[in-house]
């Protein structure tokens, strides 16, 4: 499994969402790569599937899936949260062991 948490350099929020993505891996006891990347005014937000700050990825899917977005600006998740809850990282995470088993 690999997991990317993208975000801007100033995001409030980057740090909360990587401490999370870490939380739900020890908590299912699943071991992941975890990538952090930086997302500067050179990135290709479109080809990162970057939609704001942060964006956690998980084997290339968004943890919270909805209209592209473009653009160094913040994102909210459900519930006007600044990063995904551990409910979501969880589920998505169990579903991306699901599909890497029946690759």
């Amino acid at each position: 499994m690999k997991i990317r948490v993208l975000s801007y350099s100033d995001c409030p929020h980057g740090a909360l969402a990587l401490a999370r993505v870490r939380q739900a891996l020890a908590q299912l006891a699943l071991a992941a790569e975890v990538e952090e990347l930086r997302m500067g005014a050179g990135a290709d937000a479109a080809e990162l599937k970057f939609r704001g700050s942060p964006t956690v990825l998980v084997n290339g899917r968004d943890v919270e899936p909805g209209p592209p977005h473009q653009g160094l600006a913040c994102r909210l998740y459900a519930g006007g949260e600044g990063a995904p809850s551990l409910a979501v990282l969880s589920r998505t995470m169990q579903q991306a062991l699901v599909d890497e088993g029946d690759a």
